[in-house]
Protein backbone atom coordinates (compact mmCIF):
# COMPACT_ATOMS: atom_id res chain seq x y z
CA UNK A 1 0.00 0.00 0.00
CA UNK A 2 1.16 3.02 -0.75
CA UNK A 3 1.50 5.83 1.93
CA UNK A 4 -0.70 8.56 2.57
CA UNK A 5 1.56 11.16 2.54
CA UNK A 6 3.67 10.96 -0.88
CA UNK A 7 0.87 10.04 -3.09
CA UNK A 8 1.48 12.82 -5.45
CA UNK A 9 4.84 11.72 -5.51
CA UNK A 10 4.08 7.91 -5.87
CA UNK A 11 1.91 8.85 -8.83
CA UNK A 12 4.70 10.42 -10.66
CA UNK A 13 6.60 7.69 -10.02
CA UNK A 14 3.73 5.05 -11.46
CA UNK A 15 3.17 7.13 -14.32
CA UNK A 16 6.71 6.60 -15.43
CA UNK A 17 6.53 3.16 -15.41
CA UNK A 18 5.91 1.09 -19.09
CA UNK A 19 5.53 -2.35 -17.75
CA UNK A 20 2.38 -3.81 -16.19
CA UNK A 21 3.14 -2.96 -12.19
CA UNK A 22 2.19 0.87 -13.44
CA UNK A 23 -2.05 0.00 -12.73
CA UNK A 24 -1.12 -2.11 -9.94
CA UNK A 25 0.94 1.24 -8.25
CA UNK A 26 -2.18 3.21 -9.57
CA UNK A 27 -4.92 0.99 -7.79
CA UNK A 28 -2.81 1.40 -4.51
CA UNK A 29 -2.48 5.20 -4.97
CA UNK A 30 -6.39 5.22 -5.46
CA UNK A 31 -7.05 3.34 -2.74
CA UNK A 32 -5.39 5.58 -0.24
CA UNK A 33 -6.69 8.69 -2.05
CA UNK A 34 -10.08 6.97 -1.35
CA UNK A 35 -8.88 6.50 2.38
CA UNK A 36 -8.10 10.34 2.85
CA UNK A 37 -12.04 11.13 1.46
CA UNK A 38 -10.30 12.62 -1.77
CA UNK A 39 -12.59 11.18 -4.57
CA UNK A 40 -12.03 13.43 -7.35
CA UNK A 41 -8.11 12.75 -7.28
CA UNK A 42 -9.12 8.75 -7.14
CA UNK A 43 -11.47 9.13 -9.91
CA UNK A 44 -8.72 11.17 -11.70
CA UNK A 45 -6.05 8.23 -10.68
CA UNK A 46 -8.45 5.56 -12.23
CA UNK A 47 -9.25 6.94 -15.51
CA UNK A 48 -4.72 7.21 -15.46
CA UNK A 49 -5.42 3.26 -15.77
CA UNK A 50 -5.49 1.17 -18.73
CA UNK A 51 -6.69 -1.86 -17.90
CA UNK A 52 -4.99 -4.14 -20.26
CA UNK A 53 -3.16 -6.36 -17.98
CA UNK A 54 -3.95 -10.13 -15.92
CA UNK A 55 -5.38 -8.93 -12.80
CA UNK A 56 -6.86 -6.45 -14.16
CA UNK A 57 -6.69 -3.52 -11.55
CA UNK A 58 -8.56 -1.31 -12.60
CA UNK A 59 -11.66 -3.41 -12.76
CA UNK A 60 -10.19 -3.52 -8.98
CA UNK A 61 -9.89 0.28 -8.40
CA UNK A 62 -13.03 0.59 -9.85
CA UNK A 63 -14.41 -2.00 -6.11
CA UNK A 64 -12.69 -0.27 -4.11
CA UNK A 65 -13.48 3.46 -4.88
CA UNK A 66 -17.22 2.22 -5.02
CA UNK A 67 -17.11 0.91 -1.65
CA UNK A 68 -15.57 3.64 -0.02
CA UNK A 69 -17.40 6.43 -1.62
CA UNK A 70 -20.47 3.90 -0.61
CA UNK A 71 -18.96 3.88 3.09
CA UNK A 72 -19.13 7.72 3.39
CA UNK A 73 -22.63 7.62 1.52
CA UNK A 74 -21.53 9.46 -1.10
CA UNK A 75 -24.44 10.51 -3.28
CA UNK A 76 -22.54 9.54 -6.55
CA UNK A 77 -21.29 6.76 -6.47
CA UNK A 78 -24.03 4.65 -8.14
CA UNK A 79 -23.98 7.16 -11.14
CA UNK A 80 -20.40 7.03 -11.55
CA UNK A 81 -20.44 3.23 -11.25
CA UNK A 82 -23.08 3.33 -14.48
CA UNK A 83 -20.98 5.20 -16.62
CA UNK A 84 -17.67 2.94 -16.83
CA UNK A 85 -16.29 2.03 -19.52
CA UNK A 86 -16.52 -1.26 -19.15
CA UNK A 87 -18.97 -3.74 -18.07
CA UNK A 88 -16.37 -5.80 -15.76
CA UNK A 89 -15.73 -2.06 -14.62
CA UNK A 90 -19.45 -1.43 -14.15
CA UNK A 91 -19.70 -4.80 -12.29
CA UNK A 92 -16.48 -4.69 -9.92
CA UNK A 93 -18.18 -1.24 -8.82
CA UNK A 94 -21.44 -2.01 -8.31
CA UNK A 95 -19.53 -5.11 -6.35
CA UNK A 96 -18.21 -2.40 -4.33
CA UNK A 97 -21.26 -0.92 -3.54
CA UNK A 98 -22.56 -4.32 -1.97
CA UNK A 99 -19.72 -4.44 -0.04
CA UNK A 100 -19.84 -0.82 1.17
CA UNK A 101 -23.53 -1.06 2.05
CA UNK A 102 -22.93 -4.21 4.05
CA UNK A 103 -19.79 -2.82 5.71
CA UNK A 104 -22.34 -0.31 6.71
CA UNK A 105 -24.67 -2.46 8.61
CA UNK A 106 -22.74 -3.85 10.94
Amino acid sequence: MVALQDLEGARKVAMSIETGIRDEILKDIAAAECQRGDFQTAIRTFQSMKNGQVGRPKDEAARIIAAERTRRRDPETLAWAEQLATPSERIHALLGIVEGLKSRTK
